[in-house]
């Protein structure tokens, strides 16, 4: 009989509704039977609903406040015990902060995939000192952690107390027979952003992806390679103030603002060159999709991406943080495209070589084999 996996999440969105949407359309159903319990987004039921995965409707997003928090773990702890799981893995900082007390109480082990790091992002220290207390007291409530690079290995143990030999290190990995669908569908951009060099990136908007820095780099290659256009699919909080600063540079009818953006990897053959402009960053999919889609790609020198793009083979790296650096290295590519070229194909071939989704999920499934079989 397969066994009840739970997967809790909160928002899912992006690169983490990917991953654990691989986990489950790969996941061998003759041993596992996979249930989704968390927040009821519309794009995570649609798609569980395509998966055959059952869902939970759980408010983790209440795990902040101590009286919800309670009451959620309460709900999860009955949940747990009438499905008969065995095994729950969280993905996301608060369904790891409110599943694994109650799944130690139902006797049910938890395994915990880090996604983001956490303690170099922008924000204040009060509070990722707290977070790093809260994290501390949770670890011998956890049987094992997954690390999507590892740097986030790194962080783990030195922030968090983690032992090393709980971390296991498996990154993301892209599902090509899937992207090279959507890519051949493609998609198109809107005016005036279909034509001249396109530069583009994916991400929320949000400080710690940098689509402030993306900016000011795009007003110095604007000035460098005069046809240039550039584009943001993403949404998020800070898109009013990035707007503002889009004019304030002089980049008004320069930067498309997309918006969330349904299969948004189809844009990626409209790019001469995709950028990350992270301040911090796990393994950031958006990178390992545009290489697999073979487009040039530029990113700051932090988390994982120091792990995934060797420098002048598979693209670029800059310092972090260093915008005209950046500049520099994106117009670089506008105006050689010989090098462009080289690396995009070098780019696609690290992801055939070294980031499978089919391999992300077996190296997981035999985590689950390892911790199942310790009962």
């Amino acid at each position: 009989m397969a066994v009840p996996v739970m997967y809790v999440v909160r928002s899912c969105r992006g690169g983490m509704l990917q991953h654990l949407l691989h986990l489950l359309q790969y996941l061998d159903r003759s041993h596992f039977r996979p249930l989704v319990a968390g927040t009821p987004e519309e794009a995570l039921v649609a798609a569980l609903r395509d998966l055959d995965a059952d869902f939970r409707p759980l408010p983790v997003g209440q795990g902040w406040h101590p009286i919800g928090r309670r009451r959620l773990q309460r709900e999860l702890e009955g949940l747990l015990r009438a499905e008969g799981v065995r095994l729950v893995h969280t993905h996301g900082v608060l369904a790891g902060l409110v599943a694994r007390y109650p799944a130690y109480r139902a006797g049910v082990r938890v395994l915990v995939t880090c996604h983001n790091l956490i303690y170099t992002r922008p924000g204040w220290p009060w509070r990722k000192r707290l977070l790093a207390r809260w994290q501390r007291r949770l670890v011998p409530y956890t049987d094992r952690f997954i690390a999507v690079c590892r740097a986030l290995a790194e962080e783990l143990r030195r922030f968090e107390g983690v032992p090393p030999e709980k971390i296991a290190v498996i990154p993301n990995g892209v599902d090509l027979e899937r992207l090279d669908a959507v890519l051949a569908r493609g998609r198109s951009l809107p005016p005036p952003f279909d034509r001249g060099p396109v530069v583009g990136t994916f991400c929320r908007l949000i400080p710690e992806k940098g689509p402030d820095l993306f900016l000011k780099a795009a007003a110095v290659i604007a000035r460098q390679v005069p046809e240039s256009r550039f584009v943001i699919a993403g949404d998020g909080p800070w898109r009013p103030h990035l707007e503002a600063l889009a004019r304030g540079l002089g980049l008004g009818g320069r930067v498309g603002f997309l918006g969330w953006v349904e299969e948004a990897a189809g844009l990626l053959p409209r790019l001469a060159v995709y950028v990350q402009a992270s301040r911090q960053e796990g393994l950031s999919l958006a990178v390992l999709e545009a290489m697999a889609a073979r487009r040039p790609v530029v990113a700051f020198r932090t988390g994982g991406l120091a792990e995934v793009i060797r420098p002048h083979r598979n693209g670029l790296l800059v310092p972090a943080q260093s915008w005209p650096e950046l500049a520099q290295a994106v117009t670089a590519l506008l105006r050689d495209r010989g090098l462009a070229d080289r690396l995009a194909a070098e780019g696609r071939r690290t992801v055939q070589e070294r980031y499978s989704a089919r391999e992300t999920v077996e190296r997981t499934q035999a985590l689950y084999r390892d911790l199942l079989g310790r009962e």
